[in-house]
């Protein structure tokens, strides 16, 4: 029986207590809802700060920091990665005041919507991924 999704997850240690079954399962949720190819694997990786701002810049031309980062390769044995940013998830949920796994979610659920094809220059992409985050969110 195929699996919506194969996700493989990096750096959980950066994140003490992360539950990994949750993103799992959610990321494999949206994958379902959103119609992403059948088996296909991808990795959540998260990173601290430095190495994910220095992987923007090499990849991407872009020396600041970021929260997310897709890659989408769309090969058989790897479909895409998704590189989230810790350290920004922990600034940006105290600045919210909301949890850090909260964010981290967002993020993570922000990169998979990108492997799936969404979009976010303008300003009807981003309202069209906000909705798709919502929508994935409260699957």
């Amino acid at each position: 029986m195929s699996k919506p999704l194969q996700l493989v997850i990096i750096g959980e240690e950066l994140v003490p207590e992360l539950p990994t079954d949750l993103f799992k399962d959610l990321l494999g949720r949206i994958w379902e809802e959103f119609s992403g190819k059948p088996n296909a694997k991808i990795e959540l990786v998260f990173l601290e700060e430095g190495p994910h701002t220095e992987l923007h810049k090499k990849f991407l031309g872009d020396p600041t920091s970021t929260d997310v980062m897709a890659f989408p390769y769309e090969d058989e044995d790897l479909f895409g990665e998704v590189f989230v940013n810790v350290d920004t998830a922990k600034r940006e949920a105290a600045e919210r005041g909301t949890p850090v796994l909260e964010e981290l979610k967002l993020y993570s659920v922000h990169g998979t919507l990108h492997l799936l094809g969404f979009r976010d220059s303008t300003p009807e992409e981003k309202s069209e991924m906000r909705k798709a985050e919502h929508r994935a969110l409260h699957l």
